[in-house]
């Protein structure tokens, strides 16, 4: 089963880099025990929040 590409995101990577907080993406992961490579701001466009709910995006999907 898959989903359309790009489906899931909810922010385009260059909207990513520029809205998201490196400082705060990276607490988000960390409260959650989510080893995680976000270690610059280059690095947002795959950040969590950078994406709708997974549950939402599969639910729509059939």
């Amino acid at each position: 089963m898959s989903t359309s590409h790009g489906a899931g995101r909810l922010m385009s990577r260059h909207e990513a880099r520029n809205i998201l907080s490196l400082i705060a993406e990276q607490k988000l992961l960390e409260q959650r025990n989510i080893i995680h490579s976000i270690r610059s701001v280059k690095y947002l466009d795959e950040a969590a929040s950078a994406y709708k709910d997974i549950d939402e995006v599969m639910a729509k999907s059939f």
